[in-house]
């Protein structure tokens, strides 16, 4: 009876990864605590052509466009590829993995410079994409940094970059800005002017007996100061208990 028990239990466990689609992806990853995001879909219907012509040429197909940006523990990550891999209907159409300080990337949650993993996961119909998963993982020195870009169709194959932002302007490296001293540590609510990196952040709260057990990264300087009015860092790195 527990042989049979467990059975049913794994295939259960299974049936729910095959039977996963990228919207219930991105519903059960944004529900977790600490991850940022947010629907742009209306941001880019209401997009002028004036205001960016190549981006707004490359998006009239679209009819959604959500991300969503969180430090993820490793067994999430792991789990995350795994649903990646199952998706309905999708298939890897594109991977770049590096080792080291490489870059730059930019994308709509804001830049970073030390990425190590790019992947797109599409429904392929002809030149054109019906929908597109991208996943990036970016090394920010604070963990498991990874961002979903999730957008339904039609997009042309060739302006997918386009789409994510891949450039090399106003990146932001977050090692650096830590060098720099330009980064705001917020524990549990609080700003602490006073520390300047996550290592230091780590540091201090050990210290202090402090047990963290949720990071979340902000990056961009409008990004930070849209929740952070009185600062002018351009990444906010924040930590919190259960």
């Amino acid at each position: 009876m527990k042989k049979l028990f467990l059975s049913m239990a794994l295939l259960l466990c299974v049936g729910s990864v095959l039977g996963q689609t990228a919207d219930k992806l991105m519903k059960k990853y944004k529900g977790i605590k600490g991850v940022q995001y947010e629907n742009i879909t209306k941001k880019i219907i209401d997009m002028k052509e004036e205001e960016a012509p190549d981006m707004y040429r490359a998006s009239r197909g679209l009819t959604k466009v959500e991300y969503l940006s969180g430090v993820l523990s490793s067994d999430k990550v792991e789990q995350l590829q795994k649903e990646l891999n199952a998706l309905k209907g999708f298939e890897r159409v594109y991977h770049e993995k590096h080792n080291g300080n490489n870059g730059p990337l930019s994308m709509l949650t804001g830049n970073f410079k030390l990425f190590n993993n790019i992947q797109y996961y599409a429904v392929v119909d002809g030149e054109y994409f019906k929908e597109l998963i991208a996943r990036i993982d970016a090394d920010a020195n604070v963990g498991n940094l990874v961002t979903l870009i999730h957008m339904k169709g039609p997009i042309k194959q060739e302006d997918v970059p386009l789409m994510i932002q891949m450039e090399e302007s106003h990146d932001v490296n977050i090692k650096e800005e830590e060098k720099n001293e330009n980064v705001l540590i917020v524990i549990n609510g609080q700003e602490f002017p006073n520390l300047n990196s996550a290592k230091e952040a780590d540091e201090w709260m050990k210290a202090r007996g402090i047990r963290w057990n949720h990071q979340n990264t902000i990056v961009g300087e409008s990004a930070v100061k849209e929740k952070y009015l009185n600062t002018d860092k351009k990444v906010a790195i924040e930590f919190s208990e259960e």
